[in-house]
């Protein structure tokens, strides 16, 4: 690489053009987009700042200023590889047990509003995704293989969640409990890698044998990623939504909390209950774990997926239930 050509690809490896095009084609779609979703993870001596590249938001229905009713939430983790590399993901091997879908990848969290959406299309959406469950960087170049990045990536969207979380819900208790309103919440580590789905059911023998890797892999637009949680999140989520305790002393909390114990089920779909889980590092918000699942996408699919994710987030929202 020639010194007038290297400028380039530092530029390109920052992943700032990758950032700069992904905002663009956002704020297309009517998302407002900010740089650098700070958040702190304290580690034993002192605590240090982590930032995830993106967050964007819109209001739902999306376009339509004068009738919003819910919003949605982006955040995006931007990761620009040069053209050898290619992520290879490992399907789900315990499919066969049923265990597919840990949680939407489009997070639904609407008990701190006083209306509950339907989330059978957000169920239909992940489940229609191709599943991974581990991701690993193969460099067909120059052969290294890392997971690095990837590792990166996905704990960065999954500590920065928490955060969130806690803003969102913190800012909705400012004003009359019926204007409080549902949001969904998607992490996406976006990439200009190649992505592979390996077959399920591949050996080590097919792989000793395979030329490259479409041998035994197949190309996929995105793919929703199962991230583990570890007992640093369950940490990071105490801290993070502890503070949230103190909303139970506005009279909108109070409102609502009571509107909620009303219904069947009430103690499960509260909002004292859902902060008494993040407050404790259950990981959990509503019916679901939060945490659990990321989409992967590649450059090429990612406004076909915001699209998506907009559509099945509006199906969602059309059916609603107000608390009485």
């Amino acid at each position: 690489m020639t010194a007038s050509r290297k400028w380039k690809h530092s530029l390109l490896s920052s992943s700032f053009p990758l950032e700069y095009h992904a905002a663009r084609l956002l704020s297309a779609r009517h998302f407002s987009v900010q740089p650098d979703f700070m958040y702190r993870r304290v580690g034993s001596d002192s605590g240090k700042d982590f930032s995830v590249d993106l967050e964007a938001s819109a209001f739902l229905p999306v376009g339509k200023p004068n009738d919003i009713d819910a919003a949605i939430y982006f955040l995006v983790e931007c990761k620009h590889r040069n053209p050898n590399v290619t992520w290879l993901i490992a399907p789900d091997p315990n499919r066969g047990a049923g265990v597919v879908v840990h949680s939407p990848v489009l997070k639904l969290i609407d008990t701190f509003s006083p209306v509950r959406l339907d989330r059978q299309p957000i169920w239909r959406f992940s489940l229609n995704l191709p599943a991974g469950w581990k991701a690993i960087e193969v460099d067909v170049h120059d052969g290294r293989v890392y997971d690095s990045e990837i590792r990166h990536g996905l704990f960065q969207l999954q500590f920065a969640i928490p955060r969130l979380i806690a803003q969102v819900v913190s800012r909705a208790f400012q004003y009359h409990p019926d204007d409080n309103m549902p949001f969904f919440l998607c992490p996406i580590l976006l990439t200009t890698a190649e992505l592979r789905l390996v077959h399920y059911g591949t050996t080590l023998d097919k792989v000793m044998a395979a030329d490259d890797l479409s041998t035994f892999s197949d190309a996929v637009p995105f793919v929703r990623l199962f991230v583990p949680s570890g007992p640093e999140l369950e940490e990071h989520c105490i801290r993070e939504c502890t503070p949230l305790g103190a909303l139970r002393e506005r009279e909108a909390f109070r409102d609502l909390q009571a509107r909620a114990m009303a219904q069947p089920h009430g103690d499960f779909d509260s909002p004292d209950f859902a902060i008494k889980l993040l407050s404790q590092g259950a990981l959990c918000a509503g019916s679901s774990d939060p945490f659990a699942e990321v989409i992967v996408c590649t450059l090429a699919s990612f406004a076909n997926l915001i699209g998506k994710l907009i559509r099945v987030a509006g199906a969602s929202n059309r059916k609603r239930n107000s608390l009485p």
